[in-house]
């Protein structure tokens, strides 16, 4: 999988580094325009870097993982969203809701209500870069083939590691995923960004925050990412805690800095907001006022 690599000396190295930081203009050449804080924090997503988001079932971690890949796709960057948990059809079903404000509970009982829709979605996503399959990634051979035959990506999301297969101790199997997803990443110059579940079990510590050492079945995964993403939704533990709270810590950032992120979050939408869009409030309040 990797070819051999020539060894420079520290100033021709220097040399090469100089090139890439010099074409550094103060803006992440990859950005994240949905979540602009986010954004800001880890200064875009980053070529060459592998990045863990995590969290607890039916908490939105698949959820954001498809908001921030359409966001990056929408920038004309080449992304694969490689499903190993949901179907194409309710992955492509959940971003017409997401950007079209139709909730998913509308989306079963009265689907005809939305044909407008429908077609304003169409003309959205024409011609953008964005591939959404659940039938790639099942073994790290499967998805390093596929990424070989496609064309060449700037962005590969896998949803998620627990997911994938292969022959020997399941351990074994995912650590030797974990790194080779990080080769490739760096091999050819993509982001890459792994959904992974938080055990169960650590929903009984205090406070039920999820934290890096509960990363399912794997210890490889802090080890071997740049940044690790850990998201908590509040309100799914304590339904008096307010319904759209919703944090994304940095819990690690090889080359920045950790801290917390506070953004609203609306599941009927599938949808991460950061708080005061004026827009999207009203909307949830039609909402609300309806279900009511």
């Amino acid at each position: 999988m990797s070819e051999i690599k020539i060894i420079l000396t520290a100033e021709e190295l220097w040399d090469t580094a100089l090139e890439g930081i010099n074409k550094r203009t103060g803006t992440p050449e990859i950005q994240i325009p949905s979540l602009p804080k986010l954004s800001h924090n880890l200064f875009g997503l980053k070529r060459k870097e592998f990045t863990v988001l995590a969290g607890r079932p039916s908490n939105g971690k698949s959820g954001l993982a498809l908001q921030i890949a359409w966001d990056v796709a929408k920038q004309d960057f080449q992304v694969y969203f490689f499903s190993r948990e949901m179907s194409e059809e309710a992955l492509i079903e959940r971003l017409f809701c997401n950007l079209s404000m139709v909730s998913n509970q509308d989306m079963l009982y009265k689907p005809m209500d939305f044909k407008d829709k429908f077609e304003e979605f169409r003309e959205l996503i024409k011609n953008i870069k964005f591939i959404i399959t659940d039938s790639i990634g099942v073994n790290i051979d499967n998805l390093y083939q596929a990424i070989e035959d496609l064309p060449q990506a700037d962005m590969i999301v896998l949803d998620y590691i627990q997911t994938v297969r292969g022959l020997g101790k399941r351990r074994e199997v995912l650590d030797d995923y974990i790194f080779k997803f990080k080769e490739i990443c760096n091999e050819k110059n993509m982001v890459g960004l792994m959904v992974s579940q938080i055990n169960r079990g650590s929903e009984q510590t205090e406070g039920k925050r999820p934290q890096l050492y509960q990363l399912k079945e794997t210890g490889s995964l802090e080890e071997a990412a740049d940044n690790c993403l850990l998201v908590f939704w509040e309100h799914y533990y304590d339904s008096t805690k307010p319904f759209n709270d919703y944090e994304i810590t940095i819990a690690k950032q090889r080359n920045g800095a950790t801290g917390l992120l506070r953004v609203k979050f609306h599941p009927q939408y599938y949808r991460f907001e950061e708080f005061n869009n004026p827009l999207v409030d009203k909307i949830v309040k039609e909402f609300d006022a309806k279900e009511s």
